[in-house]
């Protein structure tokens, strides 16, 4: 082998260790993304989880809770309705109150005008 081809052949040794080292960064970075990707894989999992255990609490209790508060809220409505017939009645018997109450006057100061009178 003449000096030439030494030079070329070490050329050539010291560019496939250049592309080794090159090769072996690479495949470090390619393991590093791969581990990063299944870590972001299992984090998308548990906010799928987290996210389906809002989902059904919503479904059980929020929404069990406001139809809750709706029947609260239609017995209340129902409650006032009988209020505002029980106060139509008050104000009936209250208006026969007064009547028989000034028949009552009425009929007391006849009575003793009557009883004067004798």
């Amino acid at each position: 082998m003449n000096e030439e081809t030494k030079e070329v052949l070490n050329a050539v040794k010291e560019m496939f260790s250049v592309l080794n080292g090159k090769i072996d960064s690479l495949d470090n970075q390619m393991k590093e993304v791969k581990q990063e990707v299944t870590d972001l894989k299992q984090r998308v999992v548990s906010v799928e989880n987290h996210v389906i255990k809002i989902e059904t609490s919503l479904e059980n209790e929020t929404n069990h809770n406001i139809k809750l508060l709706v029947d609260g809220h239609i017995q209340n409505a129902d409650k006032l309705e009988k209020l505002d017939k029980i106060e139509d009645d008050v104000e009936y018997i209250k208006l026969k109150t007064d009547v028989l109450e000034a028949v009552t006057k009425v009929h007391s100061f006849d009575i003793n005008h009557l009883k004067k009178a004798k």
